[in-house]
């Protein structure tokens, strides 16, 4: 791409990927150039750009979640339009929980007395938590 440090491109694609883009739309709107395996070998080789596309990765999460609200709520009364709202909601948490694999699992606690007499079982549906809930809990907030 002539006129842009490979830094400045860099910077695109992550604010791309944080507004809720993927990397092979970037690639296809700027005609192919970079590829996404040039993209992909500079997140080999640049940790400091693996890191800043990470977050662009988590931002990207919330953008959709915030995103679903939206589609959601403009879905309209009519079923064809409701069924269309319902695979663009479900395609976009599908790449949250890819992201965030922690969100829309069940974890389950064993917890035993020492002798094995007693032997309580914790379950928690994690999808029925926000991501803030979750950052709360595991004591990791922003």
């Amino acid at each position: 791409m002539p006129g842009l440090e490979s830094q400045d491109i860099k910077r695109e694609i992550c604010a791309f990927i944080a507004n809720g883009g993927t990397l092979i739309a970037w690639c296809r709107e700027r005609g192919g150039s970079p590829k996404t395996g040039t993209v992909r070998r500079w997140l080999r080789d640049d940790e400091v750009f693996a890191k800043a596309f990470e977050q662009a990765e988590r931002d990207r999460s919330k953008h959709l979640a915030e995103e679903t609200i939206l589609i959601a709520d403009d879905s309209g009364t009519d079923m064809g339009d409701q069924q269309k709202a319902k695979l663009r909601i479900e395609t976009r948490w599908k790449l949250i929980k890819a992201e965030n694999p922690a969100m829309g699992e069940t974890v389950k606690q064993e917890v035993t007395s020492p002798d094995g007499s007693m032997k309580p079982t914790v379950s928690f549906d994690l999808s029925k938590f926000s991501a803030e809930d979750l950052r709360k809990i595991v004591g990791n907030e922003d």
